[in-house]
């Protein structure tokens, strides 16, 4: 599959994600309950829930850059039937998705993958700053 482990790269992805989130005034909460509510919103396999803690910026440009892989997943038939296998959805479903909307459907499969040891996850520390 071309997304394997990538609730790794996700979380990162947030992680970088949240002083942006903050910044457009998207984000309702501390940094460390944001980091809460994601493993929550991670474990329980919501992936609306999971995009929605992205920045809008970071949500688009992860469609930008995943675009082309996107295109070549909906090319290969093995990798297209192992994701509708891992996510629930048909096929046919998968190949009808807008980018944004197989994004999450490929985080949310495999966050299946990955999540046994989200409770393993801490959150140590972060450091915010405002504009000078």
């Amino acid at each position: 599959m071309l997304a394997t482990r990538l609730f790794p790269l996700v979380l990162a992805a947030f992680a970088l994600a949240m002083p942006l989130r903050a910044e457009e005034g998207e984000a309702k909460e501390t940094p460390k309950e944001a980091f809460e509510g994601f493993k929550k919103a991670a474990k329980a396999k919501d992936g609306d829930a999971v995009w929605n803690f992205f920045s809008k910026g970071t949500r688009a440009k992860m469609v930008e850059q995943m675009s082309p892989m996107l295109d070549t997943l909906k090319q290969d038939a093995n990798s297209m039937k192992e994701l509708a296998e891992k996510s629930g959805k048909t096929v046919e479903e998968l190949d009808k998705m807008e980018a944004e909307e197989l994004v999450k459907t490929m985080m949310v499969a495999e966050m299946t993958n990955d999540t046994e040891d989200i409770d393993k996850v801490e959150w140590v520390s972060a450091e915010v700053k405002g504009k000078e």
